[in-house]
């Protein structure tokens, strides 16, 4: 299996039931002003968070159809982000593009630039996905940037807080949300506030990945001072519920005022096609 359908069986990912973990009689009280205060923060640091450039590394693990275990370390990548749905993600080694995955506001893309024949796949945000079995190269970008504790949160439901459940074991309160990915539910932590884990969920509530977020460093806005510069997590460590895929992504001092860097380039399909020149395009099947 290429790097590129790893990276992309594991934001497809296996489905598993999702499971919070609370402990009874410990939880603190969140009030309906807290809850409040909890959701705003969040959003007004997401919305701070509008453009962000960073460089990094990854690293991959899996287990492929044999049972046999592989590990792709040091990939080298750069990723462009212009909130809420806009963003590219580049992944290469030695000098090689290995994959280029991204996104606008209508649709997606994957290139899959691994094999001898060189491969685009095209989808629509709002399609429900590649049928099982047609392809690996399943990723969604906007499931990355949920993961990531990118995604903005609804006011809580009843404006108290009984929408959210205590977690006990990472001293969070998690909430249900809807992602630009889709479902999801997110772990705020109970002292800073920050998502310190998010899960992506199918339609039926399971979890279909799941995100630890960890290293927040601040990244540098415009009209903020450095004190009050948005936090980022520069780790995220993604996986599936089964085990059978893990993803780490490690980010090097992102940063929000990245003005030389292409932003007209990077989310380009067109451009983006002359300079790859995949082999094969295969496009999502619309219900």
């Amino acid at each position: 299996m290429s790097l590129a359908a790893i990276g992309l069986v594991v934001a497809a990912g296996c489905t598993g039931q999702r499971k919070t973990e609370t402990v009874s009689g410990s939880a603190p009280v969140l009030g309906a002003a807290d809850a409040a205060s909890l959701v705003s923060r969040h959003n007004r640091r997401v919305e701070l968070l509008e453009r962000v450039f960073s460089n990094g590394v990854a690293e991959f693990r899996w287990v492929d159809g044999d049972g046999k275990e592989h590990f792709e370390p040091q990939v080298n990548v750069k990723l462009w982000l212009s909130l809420p749905r806009t963003s590219a993600l580049r992944a290469e080694k030695l000098g090689e593009v290995l994959l280029w995955l991204g996104s606008d506001a209508r649709q997606y893309w994957v290139f899959d630039l691994t094999g001898e024949e060189t491969s685009l796949y095209l989808g629509r945000h709002e399609s429900s996905g590649w049928s099982e079995g047609a392809s690996p190269l399943l990723i969604r970008p906007l499931a990355l940037l949920d993961l990531a504790g990118l995604s903005r949160l609804g006011e809580p439901s009843a404006g108290d807080g009984t929408d959210m459940a205590w977690d006990g074991q990472r001293r969070a309160w998690a909430m249900v949300g809807e992602g630009v990915g889709g479902p999801m539910v997110v772990y705020l932590d109970e002292v800073r506030g920050l998502p310190v884990r998010v899960e992506t969920l199918a339609r039926d509530g399971r979890v279909v990945l799941a995100a630890d977020l960890e290293r927040y460093a601040s990244v540098p806005v415009r009209g903020r001072s450095s004190a009050a510069y948005p936090p980022i997590p520069t780790l995220i460590d993604i996986a599936d519920p089964e085990g059978g895929v893990r993803v780490k992504i490690a980010l090097d001092e992102p940063d929000g005022m990245a003005d030389e860097q292409p932003w007209d380039r990077v989310f380009d399909l067109q451009r983006l096609m002359g300079a790859l020149r995949p082999d094969r395009i295969e496009e999502e099947p619309v219900e």
